[in-house]
């Protein structure tokens, strides 16, 4: 995120993971902590958060949702959950 000039994470806040984020975040960002700042949200807090929910539920519904997002959407990831 640093390498692409991020300056500020929303995250979406889940308490029984938020602690967890936070030490990852702090081992990751280390000295560089005021090029990059981070929030945990509620999703009605930031729209990223949930605009960003939106658009991944019509990519994966497929058709005419699918399309209706193409626009916004440069690159799809598919992550395999073991």
């Amino acid at each position: 995120m640093l390498e692409l000039g991020v300056s500020r994470l929303a995250l979406e806040s889940c308490q029984h993971q938020d602690i967890g984020d936070r030490h990852t975040l702090a081992e990751i960002v280390g000295t560089n902590s005021k090029l990059l700042t981070y929030d945990h949200l509620r999703p009605g807090e930031d729209p990223i958060l949930w605009v960003s929910d939106g658009v991944a539920w019509c990519h994966g519904a497929g058709g005419d949702w699918r399309r209706r997002v193409g626009c916004l959407v440069d690159e799809v990831t598919q992550v395999d959950v073991p």
